[in-house]
Protein backbone atom coordinates (compact mmCIF):
# COMPACT_ATOMS: atom_id res chain seq x y z
CA UNK A 1 0.00 0.00 0.00
CA UNK A 2 1.41 3.45 -0.84
CA UNK A 3 0.78 6.69 0.88
CA UNK A 4 1.27 10.37 1.35
CA UNK A 5 1.59 12.12 4.53
CA UNK A 6 0.46 15.65 4.03
CA UNK A 7 1.12 18.16 7.42
CA UNK A 8 -1.64 20.73 6.75
CA UNK A 9 -1.49 24.28 9.06
CA UNK A 10 -3.92 26.03 10.72
CA UNK A 11 -6.39 28.29 8.67
CA UNK A 12 -5.21 25.48 5.20
CA UNK A 13 -7.80 23.80 3.64
CA UNK A 14 -7.04 19.94 3.24
CA UNK A 15 -5.40 19.84 -0.41
CA UNK A 16 -7.26 16.10 -0.71
CA UNK A 17 -10.17 17.06 -0.47
CA UNK A 18 -10.68 19.38 -3.77
CA UNK A 19 -7.98 17.55 -5.38
CA UNK A 20 -10.47 14.26 -5.27
CA UNK A 21 -13.15 15.97 -6.08
CA UNK A 22 -11.02 17.84 -9.29
CA UNK A 23 -9.76 14.43 -10.17
CA UNK A 24 -13.02 12.57 -10.51
CA UNK A 25 -14.52 9.72 -9.13
CA UNK A 26 -12.51 6.99 -10.35
CA UNK A 27 -9.78 8.60 -8.63
CA UNK A 28 -11.60 9.60 -5.45
CA UNK A 29 -12.92 6.41 -5.09
CA UNK A 30 -9.62 5.14 -4.89
CA UNK A 31 -8.28 7.35 -2.05
CA UNK A 32 -8.41 6.33 1.40
CA UNK A 33 -7.90 8.84 4.00
CA UNK A 34 -6.87 9.38 7.69
CA UNK A 35 -6.86 12.19 9.35
CA UNK A 36 -4.95 12.68 13.04
CA UNK A 37 -6.39 15.02 15.59
CA UNK A 38 -4.60 18.68 15.72
CA UNK A 39 -0.88 18.57 17.35
CA UNK A 40 0.89 20.93 19.52
CA UNK A 41 4.17 20.51 18.56
CA UNK A 42 6.10 17.06 17.03
CA UNK A 43 6.53 15.14 19.88
CA UNK A 44 2.90 15.57 20.29
CA UNK A 45 2.14 14.36 16.71
CA UNK A 46 4.77 11.36 17.01
CA UNK A 47 2.53 10.55 20.13
CA UNK A 48 -0.52 10.75 18.58
CA UNK A 49 0.54 8.63 15.69
CA UNK A 50 2.19 6.24 17.94
CA UNK A 51 -1.12 5.67 19.81
CA UNK A 52 -2.81 4.89 16.19
CA UNK A 53 -0.88 1.93 15.77
CA UNK A 54 -1.29 2.29 12.10
CA UNK A 55 0.35 0.19 9.98
CA UNK A 56 1.23 2.47 7.48
CA UNK A 57 2.59 5.24 9.57
CA UNK A 58 4.63 3.18 12.53
CA UNK A 59 6.62 0.68 11.86
CA UNK A 60 6.70 -2.29 14.86
CA UNK A 61 9.24 -5.22 14.15
CA UNK A 62 12.62 -3.49 15.59
CA UNK A 63 10.98 -2.78 18.97
CA UNK A 64 9.42 -6.78 19.43
CA UNK A 65 13.19 -8.05 17.93
CA UNK A 66 14.74 -6.09 20.74
CA UNK A 67 11.89 -6.80 23.60
CA UNK A 68 12.63 -10.62 22.89
CA UNK A 69 16.61 -10.40 22.82
CA UNK A 70 16.50 -8.28 26.07
CA UNK A 71 14.20 -10.69 27.54
CA UNK A 72 16.14 -13.68 26.06
CA UNK A 73 19.29 -11.93 27.61
CA UNK A 74 17.97 -10.99 31.06
CA UNK A 75 16.75 -14.87 31.51
CA UNK A 76 19.71 -16.56 30.68
CA UNK A 77 21.68 -14.05 33.11
CA UNK A 78 18.98 -14.18 35.99
CA UNK A 79 19.15 -18.31 35.53
CA UNK A 80 22.71 -18.09 35.10
CA UNK A 81 23.18 -16.60 38.56
CA UNK A 82 20.95 -18.67 40.07
CA UNK A 83 22.45 -21.44 39.28
CA UNK A 84 25.97 -20.21 39.54
CA UNK A 85 25.84 -18.37 42.63
CA UNK A 86 23.09 -20.30 44.87
CA UNK A 87 23.31 -23.11 43.25
CA UNK A 88 19.31 -23.60 42.55
CA UNK A 89 19.16 -25.81 39.77
CA UNK A 90 21.82 -28.68 41.04
CA UNK A 91 24.56 -27.62 39.04
CA UNK A 92 22.96 -27.77 35.86
CA UNK A 93 24.22 -24.59 34.79
CA UNK A 94 24.03 -25.71 31.07
CA UNK A 95 20.01 -26.16 31.31
CA UNK A 96 19.08 -23.01 33.87
CA UNK A 97 20.56 -20.40 31.34
CA UNK A 98 18.72 -22.36 28.11
CA UNK A 99 15.45 -22.40 29.80
CA UNK A 100 15.79 -18.76 30.92
CA UNK A 101 17.09 -17.96 27.72
CA UNK A 102 13.69 -19.60 26.49
CA UNK A 103 11.46 -18.47 29.22
CA UNK A 104 13.13 -14.53 29.03
CA UNK A 105 12.18 -14.40 24.90
CA UNK A 106 8.23 -15.71 25.94
CA UNK A 107 8.12 -13.28 28.53
CA UNK A 108 9.81 -10.02 26.41
CA UNK A 109 7.46 -11.03 23.55
CA UNK A 110 4.60 -11.00 25.80
CA UNK A 111 5.70 -7.47 27.16
CA UNK A 112 6.52 -6.31 23.86
CA UNK A 113 3.08 -7.03 22.75
CA UNK A 114 0.86 -5.89 25.58
CA UNK A 115 3.15 -2.50 25.81
CA UNK A 116 3.22 -2.18 21.92
CA UNK A 117 6.67 -1.35 19.97
CA UNK A 118 5.54 0.84 17.45
CA UNK A 119 7.46 4.07 16.71
CA UNK A 120 6.78 6.78 13.94
CA UNK A 121 8.07 5.83 10.49
CA UNK A 122 11.41 7.65 9.42
CA UNK A 123 9.57 9.74 6.93
CA UNK A 124 6.51 10.82 9.84
CA UNK A 125 9.53 12.01 11.90
CA UNK A 126 10.62 14.37 9.23
CA UNK A 127 7.37 16.08 9.02
CA UNK A 128 7.08 15.99 12.46
CA UNK A 129 9.64 18.75 12.81
CA UNK A 130 7.21 21.09 10.73
CA UNK A 131 4.74 20.96 13.16
CA UNK A 132 3.47 24.19 14.07
CA UNK A 133 0.31 24.29 17.08
CA UNK A 134 -3.00 23.12 15.61
CA UNK A 135 -1.11 21.30 12.91
CA UNK A 136 -2.98 18.53 10.88
CA UNK A 137 -1.38 14.98 9.72
CA UNK A 138 -3.48 13.34 6.99
CA UNK A 139 -2.21 10.25 5.66
CA UNK A 140 -3.52 9.80 2.18
CA UNK A 141 -3.86 5.29 0.82
CA UNK A 142 -4.17 4.12 -2.32
CA UNK A 143 -3.42 0.78 -3.97
CA UNK A 144 -1.92 2.77 -7.37
CA UNK A 145 0.86 5.56 -7.23
CA UNK A 146 -0.90 7.97 -10.25
CA UNK A 147 -3.74 9.57 -7.60
CA UNK A 148 -0.93 9.90 -5.09
CA UNK A 149 1.46 11.51 -7.59
CA UNK A 150 -0.92 14.04 -8.82
CA UNK A 151 -2.04 14.54 -5.03
CA UNK A 152 2.03 15.20 -4.35
CA UNK A 153 2.11 17.85 -6.97
CA UNK A 154 -0.71 19.69 -5.25
CA UNK A 155 0.92 19.42 -2.35
CA UNK A 156 4.15 20.91 -4.06
CA UNK A 157 1.89 23.72 -5.58
CA UNK A 158 0.58 24.59 -2.41
CA UNK A 159 4.22 24.42 -0.64
CA UNK A 160 2.85 21.62 2.17
CA UNK A 161 5.02 19.73 3.64
CA UNK A 162 4.56 16.09 2.38
CA UNK A 163 6.31 13.02 2.55
CA UNK A 164 6.21 9.64 0.50
CA UNK A 165 5.85 6.13 1.78
CA UNK A 166 6.02 3.12 -0.79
Amino acid sequence: MKALFVLVPVGEASPGSSAAHDAGPEVSSQLRVRRYPRADDARHLLGLVRAGRDKVATRWRRGMVAAVLLGALLGAVTNGILSGVFDMFGGLGGLAVSLGAGLGAFLGAFTGAMAGTEVARDEVKALARHVQKGCVLEQWTCEQAAPLRWLWQRCEERQLHAAWVD
